[in-house]
């Protein structure tokens, strides 16, 4: 597979806070400081608040995701300074907790958004075989996260990632991957300008509009995404977002 699909969601959408919902375990104040701590990187500590409303939340889908997702973007944070065992471990941990939160609610949107973001992180580090079954959860459950609410912001840049990298895939190895794996669904960056271009209209993000200059260079439009790239500069909401900017001042660097 090509080296893009190996680092699909590799960070990830950081901010795109979830509406209000509704927990027997805890009250809608308690999950909007558990959603800031986790915007502003303190993923340790959310889970720990987490643990402390519900040692057994395997009944409360509002936590369960949100529990997958702090372990997902733990596994995340200690890449570099980490044992990868230990970075597999949490993305695994993340990946199971989330299909369980798909299981105790099937029409809950952010419950397929983290189960689609633990299995994008996990492509990293696993085989081609498991990296296509996992790249294919990706888009199976943006699309159906997408279906329960339009308006999540999160699940476009998702998506929008994965129709950039599959589309980058040669036509040999795509060929490769359908004989002995099954292949993977179409993909265009047309359709990845598109879904970028709606996560921006729903939260100017810096990580929205790095993953939209991506796209444009790829496609040979320069210009869009040096706009981009000054525009990710300039937003800020994001636990990774020194990351994202140094990426991007890179990018217009090379630019220049």
């Amino acid at each position: 597979m090509a080296a893009g699909l190996l680092a699909l969601l590799l960070v990830g959408p950081a901010a795109g806070q979830p509406a209000a919902e509704q927990s027997a375990a805890a009250p809608d104040s308690t999950l909007a400081l558990i959603d800031s701590l986790r915007v502003r990187g303190q993923f340790r500590k959310a889970l720990t608040v987490l643990q402390r409303l519900a040692p057994d939340s395997t009944r409360d889908v509002s936590i369960l995701w949100r529990r997958a997702l702090m372990w997902s973007d733990l596994g995340r944070a200690q890449r570099v300074v980490a044992s990868s065992d230990s970075t597999i471990a949490r993305h695994r941990r993340a990946l199971a907790l989330a299909r369980r939160a798909c299981e105790l609610d099937s029409t809950h949107a952010w419950a397929h958004l983290v189960t689609a973001l633990a299995a994008g992180r996990l492509t990293l580090h696993t085989k081609r075989g498991t990296r296509i079954r996992y790249s294919r959860l990706v888009k199976t459950h943006t699309d159906r996260a997408l279906a329960l609410d339009s308006a999540l912001a999160p699940a476009y840049h998702l998506r929008g990632r994965w129709h950039r990298e599959v589309a980058d895939i040669n036509i040999i190895k795509k060929t490769l991957a359908k004989a002995i794996y099954g292949g993977l669904p179409p993909a265009s960056f047309e359709q990845s300008v598109d879904d970028f271009k709606q996560a921006i209209a729903l939260e100017s993000k810096p990580y929205n509009h790095l993953e939209l200059a991506k796209t444009y260079l790829e496609v040979g439009r320069d210009s869009s995404a040096r706009a981009h790239l000054q525009r990710a500069l300039a937003t800020s909401g994001s636990p990774f977002e020194d990351e994202h900017r140094r990426e991007a001042r890179a990018l217009l660097d090379e630019l220049r």
